[in-house]
């Protein structure tokens, strides 16, 4: 039993029609909206994709970079927070893709068995390559004599509170 408010809300066209045509209408309305609805979705995911590919830069590495491979899974009864979060270092053997690369682990000279995406690899920096700053190696002289009159200071600061 419709409600006053109800048939004040609902056109009289509609009221009169029979159920059959009334159908019809709706389920072309309900088509018209879900075209609608179906191309403002596709609107939003292309800006989606244009403003994360703004931000976001996958790293190129070529045949014979070293890498270090991101830990996914841990063991069970050992801290997640505690285990290292990379392993390796790793070499790149062959390159499937831009972003799929076959790796060969260094420590055990044997072949990883499926081929690993970009997002879990990182640049692997030996630390031997790398060298005091240069500004330890200049003016060592000078930063020698400043040591030395500091500890010399502190000794005469001790020797006051004896």
């Amino acid at each position: 039993m419709p409600l006053p408010i109800d048939t004040a809300l609902i056109p009289e066209e509609l009221i009169t029609q029979s159920p059959e045509k009334y159908m019809d209408q709706l389920i072309n309305r309900i088509k018209i909206i879900q075209d609608i609805a179906n191309s403002n979705l596709e609107e939003a995911q292309q800006k989606s994709k244009i403003y994360y590919d703004k931000s976001t830069k996958q790293p190129k590495f070529k045949v014979g970079d070293h890498v270090l491979l991101k830990v996914e899974k841990f063991q069970v009864g050992k801290k997640k927070k505690l285990e290292p979060k990379w392993t390796g270092p790793f070499s790149i053997i062959e390159q499937k893709h831009d972003l799929i690369y076959k790796l060969l682990n260094l420590q055990t000279i044997r072949p990883t068995k499926s081929f690993i995406h970009t997002k879990i690899l990182k640049l692997y920096k030996d630390p031997s390559d790398f060298r005091p700053p240069p500004n330890r190696l200049i003016n060592n002289d000078e930063t020698d004599k400043d040591h030395d009159n500091n500890d010399q200071d502190i000794q005469d600061k001790s020797d006051e509170f004896i």
